[in-house]
């Protein structure tokens, strides 16, 4: 007797489905695997970036010491990678570099494997390393109409006498107009600092005559406001919103007498307000700083991150 033919379909319809058992049997452990080993990645790849993130944000936030303070910045470094999640033993020395214009770290940690274990790897080690260089400042904003003769060379923690009259030789500040004249203006620049931005190569004026109340109001007023914020603060131990850390144009004097003058900024200082009358020269890092590999060495820097 001989089968109807609507019979055959039937029987490879069945052969088929069972050619398919058969391979999703033996394919789905090995797709059930790669995806496990993806979830171990995937976490390795999240701890390395969060500890990337833990090195940058900590090297950076160390050169703000720098170069004033070599151990201060290896303190500080450590301190915020501990803030992002690592633990000491996980954070290498780090190391300042001879010059004090830059610091670096290593981080390591050993993340746990899980699904990776049946291949016989049960963990991984992670290193990540950072570093911050300080770059010279080629423009700010927020300073101070005061001008540094470009043709002095000051060092760090010197303590300088501010002239505000007299001659502008090497040596002596003058009071410059930035964006205004006048004693209000010149007043106000001090207390708040220039509003607007400076860069290297601009040409600026001078503030012509003494002003000296409005002056001494302006510098007081500063120094005030920085004592208020930061009552321990110092020159070379401070936090960056300390108002009597401040940020000057060093400039060419050269050919300016007592009148009106145009004066090129050949770059940029930080100083620490004392008293109207002083100041001290430091080198750091200060608020609204942009950073320059071009611009010159005048003590004052911002960190950027460098490979």
């Amino acid at each position: 007797m001989r089968l109807s033919n609507h019979c055959k379909p039937r029987g490879r319809e069945r052969r088929k489905n069972g050619q398919m058992v058969m391979m999703l049997a033996i394919f789905l452990p090995i797709l059930l695997g790669l995806a496990a080993l993806g979830i171990d990645v995937a976490v390795f790849y999240f701890t390395m970036t969060k500890m990337q993130s833990a090195a940058d944000a900590s090297v950076l936030a160390g050169a703000s010491s720098l170069p004033g303070s070599p151990a201060q910045a290896r303190t500080v470094t450590i301190a915020y990678a501990k803030t992002d999640g690592m633990i000491a033993s996980e954070i290498a020395t780090p190391v300042v570099a001879p010059d004090a214009l830059s610091i670096s770290v290593t981080l390591t940690r050993t993340t746990p494997l899980y699904f990776a274990r049946v291949l016989g790897l049960f963990s991984a080690p992670i290193t990540v390393t950072a570093k911050a260089a300080l770059e010279n400042t080629g423009a700010a904003s927020g300073v101070l109409p005061l001008g540094l003769s470009y043709m002095t060379v000051y060092a760090l923690g010197q303590s300088i006498t501010v002239h505000l009259n007299g001659s502008n030789a090497s040596g002596n500040w003058q009071s410059l107009a930035l964006g205004c004249t006048g004693a209000s203006c010149l007043a106000n620049n001090l207390a708040n600092g220039y509003a607007g931005t400076l860069s290297v190569g601009q040409i600026i004026s001078n503030e012509t005559g003494g002003a000296v109340g409005p002056y001494n109001s302006g510098m007081n007023t500063r120094i005030s406001a920085g004592q208020t914020s930061d009552p321990g603060g110092t020159w070379s131990a401070h936090t960056m919103t300390d108002q009597r850390s401040s940020i000057v144009p060093v400039v060419d004097w050269t050919g300016c007498g007592s009148g009106s003058c145009n004066i090129p900024v050949m770059g940029f200082a930080s100083v620490w307000l004392v008293d109207p009358s002083t100041i001290i020269f430091t080198g750091s890092l200060v608020p609204g700083a942009i950073p320059s590999a071009t611009a010159g060495a005048w003590g004052s820097y911002r960190a950027v991150l460098v490979k």
